[in-house]
């Protein structure tokens, strides 16, 4: 039953994460107006918005317009669903739970918006804050103040590494929104465990560009979006056991 209920929980998150990567960007409210179709602006009934099923049925189309819908929804729907169930097997009936898929989805949204237009918006690094706050204030102030010295060294470390870039490259090599989100991930991940995120998404990144550049889907001097690697490899490494991280440490 409690696996059935994460499902559902994380398929109606999913839901809701799609509506933030579609109007975050655009600045629009994420509570008002009801969803519609992004072409025709038909507001959208109840049952056109059930999670998966409706693109199914509605065979990826919108049923007045006929416009395709983006397979981006049912896609993220699916994964915060399937992740919803994995986060339970990992921390149990606990807040812990919740609180890391509510990480999640925060990370899979800011992943999204990234690598479609390459920004990563200051309300959701707000709100991660805010839901690291709420996380360690489980706690004790004292892992708070220690989490805080993590993201500090975080946003530190990216900075320095950006002026660097900068200055060797002649040109922006990061984003200033890529500064705050490495804040984010220090503080729930720790300054250590972000360096390895780093890593990861280096490579991560580096593999991308070369596909790209082989296929010739991209200029050679084109902006990556580094954000959209560090999260994932931020959320790997939030549920990865702590011996496989100091392994490739």
């Amino acid at each position: 039953m409690m696996l059935f209920l994460s499902a559902l929980l994380g398929l109606s998150l999913g839901s809701f994460a799609n509506v933030c990567i579609y109007r975050i960007p655009r600045k629009l409210s994420i509570v008002a107006p009801r969803s519609f179709c992004p072409n025709c602006q038909r507001s959208l009934a109840w049952y056109e918005l059930v999670p998966i099923l409706s693109f199914v049925l509605l065979k990826g189309r919108c049923r007045t317009c006929k416009s395709r819908i983006s397979v981006q929804y049912p896609l993220v729907e699916l994964t915060t669903g399937a992740f919803a169930v994995l986060l339970y097997f990992h921390f149990g009936a606990t807040p812990k739970t919740l609180i890391a898929i509510a990480l999640f989805i925060l990370f899979l949204v800011i992943a999204v918006i990234d690598w479609t237009s390459l920004i990563i918006p200051n309300s959701l690094v707000i709100a991660g804050l805010l839901l690291g706050v709420i996380d360690y204030s489980f706690f004790s102030v004292h892992m708070l103040l220690s989490a805080a010295l993590s993201a500090a060294l975080a946003s530190a470390f990216t900075f320095v590494a950006r002026a660097a870039g900068n200055q060797i490259f002649k040109k922006d090599t990061m984003g200033i929104g890529d500064i705050k989100l490495a804040g984010l991930i220090g503080l729930f991940i720790g300054f250590e465990h972000f360096l390895v995120a780093v890593w990861l998404a280096a490579i991560l990144g580096i593999i991308y560009w070369s596909i790209q550049r082989v296929l010739n889907r991209t200029a050679k001097d084109s902006r990556l979006p580094f954000g959209t690697f560090l999260s994932v490899t931020a959320i790997i490494i939030y549920l990865a056991p702590a011996p496989s991280i100091s392994f490739i440490r």
